[in-house]
């Protein structure tokens, strides 16, 4: 509980983003997922589990940066992993609901979850929405600002643009 509290009131204060604070704030937030504890979250970044189930888990690797005003919705699972750079504003989507059934209230309609998998060294640009049809985000690819993913990305890939599509694979498609 004092973890919760903890995090809620450096999720809000930005003087948890300079140095010496940012390394507190890294500590309460690894422990609070339990992972390592030099992930990078600035101020008024909201990660939670808008509708939990038994698979809402975050989990990160080392070296993970995650802008402020950030929304990471883990209610299907969020996997992130080591030195990706997650810009302000993206919002990350791991729930979707259905629409099928025209006889049924909005509100009691299915909701399908899908874990995500954002692969190392990537980068998401800034104000960037991953829908919740969205299972991976390939090692070192690049979500261009503003675009919005709703197919996988694969590795070294560079997309852009609402739907995003590809712009190009980086290098051949091997890493540099």
């Amino acid at each position: 509980m004092i973890i919760k509290l903890l995090a809620f009131i450096t999720r809000n204060n930005q003087v948890f983003d300079y140095d010496p604070f940012w390394r507190i704030k890294s500590k309460i937030y690894g422990r609070r997922f339990n992972g390592p504890c030099d992930i990078r979250v600035r101020h008024r970044c909201n990660i939670r589990s808008h509708h939990p189930c038994k698979n809402s888990k975050f989990t990160f690797g080392k070296g993970v940066e995650i802008g402020a005003n950030t929304v990471i919705d883990i209610s299907g699972g969020v996997s992130i992993g080591n030195f990706v750079t997650i810009s302000e504003g993206v919002k990350i989507y791991t729930h979707q609901h259905s629409i099928r059934e025209a006889g049924v209230c909005m509100k009691f309609q299915k909701i399908s979850f899908s874990p995500l998998v954002i692969g190392e060294d990537s980068w998401i640009g800034a104000n960037a929405i991953i829908t919740g049809k969205v299972n991976e985000i390939g090692r070192g690819a690049i979500v261009g600002t503003g675009a919005v993913v709703t197919k996988n990305v694969p590795s070294y890939a560079i997309v852009g643009g609402v739907p995003a599509t590809l712009i190009r694979i980086r290098g051949n498609g091997s890493p540099p």
